[in-house]
């Protein structure tokens, strides 16, 4: 930067930080991801309402917006407006830095976790068989942590067929 740009700067006062935040962005190579968050915030504008709360854009790179939906009926419906969303998103950025558009199946951030199953109790026949398993495991951390790990599985109906209590 030379002497009368930085002078001129100066006169002009401080910038505003959105002015500044896409250059520095672009010079450490975070473009991309300021890309991605604007497309993230303004996704239920692409999309709509109904649609965002079935999908999210996940990733975008060399062009490829890759967005994931939370079903199959979602993604088969999508598939539809491929075309669409790629424009819209193109509009959202200002740019066409979106070329392809790639649809999963996936969990969409932000949602619900998953329901835990219910546990239930392990019998005293599993129990005394998880603790044969374990015995023979040396390390005391590394048997602790499996036997939690075995009787988590069982208390939610995932254990071994026999042992289910």
């Amino acid at each position: 930067m030379n002497d009368s740009n930085a002078r001129a700067r100066a006169r002009r006062g401080p910038e505003p930080i959105s002015k500044l935040l896409p250059e520095l962005a672009r010079a450490a190579g975070w473009a991309t991801l300021v890309e991605l968050a604007q497309l993230r915030a303004a996704w239920p504008r692409v999309v709509g309402a109904t649609v965002a709360a079935h999908s999210a854009p996940e990733r975008l790179q060399n062009g490829r917006l890759t967005v994931t939906v939370d079903s199959s009926p979602w993604l088969t419906q999508l598939g539809f407006f491929k075309q669409k969303m790629q424009a819209q998103s193109n509009a959202v950025l200002g740019a066409e830095r979106v070329t392809e558009v790639f649809l999963v199946v996936g969990r969409v951030g932000g949602g619900a976790p998953r329901e835990k199953r219910p546990e239930r109790p392990v019998s005293p026949a599993a129990d005394a068989a998880v603790e044969r398993m374990v015995a023979e495991v040396a390390d005391p951390e590394v048997r602790d942590a499996l036997r939690a790990l075995v009787l988590r599985d069982l208390r939610q109906g995932r254990g071994p067929r026999g042992h289910e209590g």
